[in-house]
């Protein structure tokens, strides 16, 4: 309402109280019939405060009148369209696209005013959408939207205390842009992970055949340990297992021709160097006698197999020059050199293959 306006509202409140008493005493006209005088004058003072307060009304910038509300809230309100607003999510750049309809209604015994009281409830409902948006990841977009159709429908007053203001008709959306973004950065992560795990389920592994195949005697344990101790394979296997700890340990591996021989010698010749001789490619391999005897002791054999076992080692050390390491061998597994094998065992040259081969996989 304008300053003009106000003053004639106030001329004709005071005309039409002082013009039917002033017309009246001067004429001297009974008291009954100042009515008839004051009766037209009110009458056209409602009609024009009636058409200032519509006037008014109407320019409010599209704002209505709220559907009815229940309780406290059946006074009148009005209702201001919130258009496509940017709310910030928890990831920068990447932002929620927000539109509603603000409802509100002005606080009764407010001390002050304001000049537009619909974008003041507008910007109640934005702050409040703000804040809970920014807690929020983009790909939450439905849960968010969910969220705010519950906490904006409830009344919130204005810092000020001009206005009480609620939402409804939230609408809440992401690009479709930042929706692909999202989702290739999704797979991107997804496949960033199995790669990682992957990679580290590898390293475990390579760390534990790094610690399995350190030496002669641990890589003999590990492949009987591998195999149920299978004693009889194993003792066969001897001079391929020292060709694989060889290699884990990167040493220089000679090559097996096509027939199983070895260059430059017998197998045994080949993994364990006469004494005397310059150390071969396997001059890494421990050949310790408390290492040997550890490793055979850790299989927890029964006594024939560990005699065995024993006998068959102390026979390829005789044959590669370490005589004193294979006496003392024997001694501690009470297994005198004998080319007699007990008669549950296969003979060498028995049920077993000629050239067995390493197979299968470590059990992960």
């Amino acid at each position: 309402m304008t300053a003009e306006e106000k003053t004639l509202l106030a001329v004709l409140t005071t005309a039409a109280v002082l013009v039917p008493i002033a017309l009246g005493a001067a004429l001297s006209w009974p008291a009954w019939s100042w009515l008839f005088l004051a009766v037209p004058l009110l009458g056209a003072l409602g009609l024009v405060a009636r058409n200032i307060r519509r006037r008014v009304r109407d320019e409010l910038p599209r704002q209505q009148a709220a559907p009815p509300l229940h309780g406290e809230q059946q006074h009148e309100a009005w209702q201001t369209p919130i258009p496509d607003t940017c709310l910030l999510s928890t990831i920068a750049d990447y932002n929620f696209h927000f539109s509603a309809t603000a409802y509100w209604r002005l606080v009764e015994g407010a001390t002050i005013q304001h000049a537009d009281p619909g974008g003041l409830a507008a910007r109640v409902i934005v702050d409040r959408a703000q804040a809970i948006a920014a807690t929020e990841h983009p790909d939450n977009v439905d849960v968010l939207r969910h969220r705010l159709t519950g906490e904006l429908g409830t009344v919130w007053p204005d810092t000020s205390g001009v206005v009480e203001a609620w939402a409804d008709q939230i609408q809440l959306t992401l690009s479709e842009a930042d929706r692909e973004r999202l989702r290739r950065y999704s797979e991107v992560r997804k496949d960033g992970g199995l790669w990682e795990c992957e990679r580290n389920h590898e390293i475990l592994k390579r760390t534990y055949l790094g610690e399995a195949l350190t030496s002669m005697g641990s890589t003999v344990t590990w492949w009987l340990a591998r195999k149920d101790n299978d004693v009889e394979n194993t003792v066969r296997l001897l001079d391929a297992l020292a060709q694989l700890c060889a290699a884990a340990n990167r040493a220089e591996v000679p090559e097996l021709v096509p027939n199983g021989s070895f260059p430059g010698g017998s197998p045994q010749s080949t993994w364990f160097p006469p004494a005397g001789l310059a150390a071969g490619p396997f001059s890494d391999v421990r050949l310790d006698s408390r290492q040997w005897i550890a490793s055979i002791d850790e299989l927890n054999l029964d006594s024939d197999h560990r005699a065995l076992l024993a006998r068959r080692i102390a026979v390829v050390l005789e044959k590669a020059g370490k005589p004193d390491l294979a006496q003392e061998i024997q001694r501690h597994f009470d297994a005198p050199a004998t080319d007699q094998e007990p008669a549950e065992f296969p003979k060498p040259d028995g049920d077993l293959p000629d050239e067995p081969t390493l197979d299968g996989e470590p059990p992960w």
